[in-house]
């Protein structure tokens, strides 16, 4: 127990030196908006499957509007301190990944199986009690 501690405390050591240097963080902050995509896109690909053009359009259109608001806001608001910045952007990442998926399972997911005659499969199902969950929520 007192070895393994001892690892743990030696790894945290070289992982703050490593975020002292500029390099450091940038690599930590390209590493986590990596693992950030990857899991957008898993969760894109389980829930979703293929999107149509319509709604990769409108996905990508909701996203640069919620980021530019985002980057606005946080200019205007937030101190300039790493910590602060990166906590407000943790924050934001996690809320917009399911502003984004909501939106794009409430419009544009609903308005296609409404127009369209097809046998309910369960993915519409899930899209159809994530919308309705939704709108129960506001």
């Amino acid at each position: 127990s007192g070895a393994a501690s001892s690892a743990w405390s030696h790894e945290w050591i070289v992982f703050a030196r490593v975020l002292d240097s500029f390099i450091g963080t940038f690599l930590f902050v390209n590493f986590a908006l990596a693992v950030y995509a990857v899991v957008a896109l898993a969760i894109k690909e389980c829930f979703f499957g293929p999107l149509s053009s319509l709604e990769s359009h409108k996905l990508t259109e909701r996203a640069m509007k919620y980021i530019i608001f985002k980057i606005i806001f946080a200019g205007a608001y937030v101190e300039l301190d790493l910590q602060t910045i990166t906590q407000w952007f943790g924050w934001f990442a996690a809320l917009g990944l399911v502003k984004v998926y909501v939106g794009l399972c409430m419009v544009s997911r609903t308005t296609n199986l409404s127009s369209t005659p097809i046998e309910l499969k369960v993915e519409s199902l899930i899209c159809l009690v994530a919308a309705f969950r939704t709108a129960l929520s506001f």
